[in-house]
């Protein structure tokens, strides 16, 4: 009877115990790191840690007491970004802890480096029910470093010419259906929008994400929009759109191969632009989701691109393929054999712009990223914004991943801005 009564209480207290994601230690933690990256990590400890908690890390001895634990961040140049993937607590409990994925962004002379740690912290109510960190411990993890891929891989042999198909003309722009040759597989169906007449000051590039909604049209009304105000438009629908390619394949490894035949045949559309009447070198590229990781790519390449526009996305895509917590992503890794998968992130990880964009240089990046996006986390996001070593800002907005109206207006007076800003030298 005693054991009987003995395997009870165990099976009893485990299942007290084991509540896991609590809402309420997890919106601590959330809260927590937020303070952190808008005030500063300093200002966000002095917040939340207890006046006798210890940290455990990469010191020979643990470090006691919040007096001390300060002392680390009395200097620090750091970015400190952290999200947590889990918490466990006991119902009515005031004691648990949360764990996670955190990175320590920092700058080495013209360059942003990072370290990159899993995390454990113990909270603690205090006597003001207010949770409080006790014990915090994180371990350095390594991720591979790869080398940018060289740019002779985008070299192209064809001279494009464009093969017009149909001429629209509208109250206030001209929409022209054209396609030319790709120097790797087949043809290229592209829109070009311009003033009706004038001078062309800008051309903007627009590269769509993935998904059935998502064509070379995708763009179209807002390309009419820019139009009526000097700015000429180009748009293509992406290798995977024409050829129904897969994006990923288990193995197939076709990522890599769409994203370099994406961008050269992005470096025959610019060289097509005089045939069509457009001759300015005002260039601004916009890259939505997947787009993200064409349009970072694109100064790189040709350096008459100087204005980015990030519109829900990111280009340090093996990192976060490897450590986001997007259910899809999180799925992919479970599904694949871990050879293929390694092998998978081998081969795009050199098509990363977050190689060169961590060095300082005289690009212009607008992001804009919603808060309520299926597809990339608030670390996901800020884990790619802190990385970019250029002139930068960004807008959220309360809306999913396609953005709203407002996204749109933002972004038409961004490159309204940048247009009216380089005609005016």
């Amino acid at each position: 009877m005693a054991k009987i009564f003995l395997i009870l209480l165990t099976l009893t207290t485990l299942k007290s115990f084991a509540q896991k994601n609590d809402n309420e230690l997890l919106s601590a933690d959330k809260k927590f790191a937020a303070l952190s990256y808008s005030k500063g990590v300093g200002v966000a400890f002095e917040e939340y840690l207890a006046e006798d908690a210890v940290f455990l890390s990469t010191t020979p001895l643990p470090i006691e007491g919040k007096k001390e634990f300060m002392k680390l961040f009395a200097n620090t140049k750091s970015t400190v970004i952290w999200q947590p993937t889990g918490s466990f607590k006991e119902i009515g409990s005031k004691s648990g802890y949360t764990y996670g994925l955190s990175k320590w962004i920092y700058p080495i002379a013209d360059s942003l480096s990072f370290s990159y740690y899993v995390y454990h912290t113990s909270w603690l109510k205090d006597k003001s029910d207010k949770w409080k960190v006790i014990t915090d411990i994180g371990t350095e993890i390594t991720l591979d470093k790869f080398s940018l891929v060289s740019k002779d891989k985008f070299k192209y042999t064809k001279l494009a010419k464009p093969i017009i198909e149909k001429t629209l003309k509208e109250a206030k722009c001209k929409v022209v259906y054209f396609s030319f040759e790709s120097d790797r597989k087949g043809t290229v169906p592209a829109i070009l929008v311009k003033p009706i007449k004038g001078d062309t000051k800008t051309v903007v590039f627009y590269q769509h994400g993935i998904g059935d909604d998502y064509n070379k049209e995708y763009f179209l009304e807002e390309a009419k929009k820019l139009a009526e105000k000097g700015i000429a438009s180009l748009l293509i629908d992406a290798p995977f759109k024409r050829n129904g390619n897969s994006y990923i394949e288990n193995g197939g490894m076709k990522d890599a191969e769409i994203l370099e035949n994406n961008c050269v045949e992005w470096l025959q559309a610019v060289n097509i632009l005089p045939e069509l009447n457009i001759k300015t070198n005002n260039f601004v590229f916009v890259g939505q989701s997947y787009g993200a990781r064409v349009a970072a790519l694109m100064p790189y390449l040709d350096s008459r691109f100087k204005k980015i526009i990030i519109v829900n996305g990111i280009y340090n895509y093996a990192e976060w393929m490897q450590s986001t917590t997007v259910n899809q992503i999180v799925q992919f890794r479970k599904t694949i054999s871990a050879e293929d998968y390694k092998n998978y992130i081998k081969s795009v990880a050199n098509y990363d712009a977050s190689i060169y964009l961590n060095k300082k240089n005289n690009l212009d990046f607008y992001f804009q990223v919603s808060e309520i996006d299926e597809n990339l986390s608030e670390y996901d996001f800020l884990s790619c914004y802190e990385m970019t070593n250029s002139k930068k800002k960004f807008t959220r907005y309360d809306s999913n991943h396609s953005l709203s109206k407002k996204a749109v207006e933002d972004r038409i007076n961004q490159i309204l801005f940048w247009s009216n800003e380089n005609t005016s030298r």
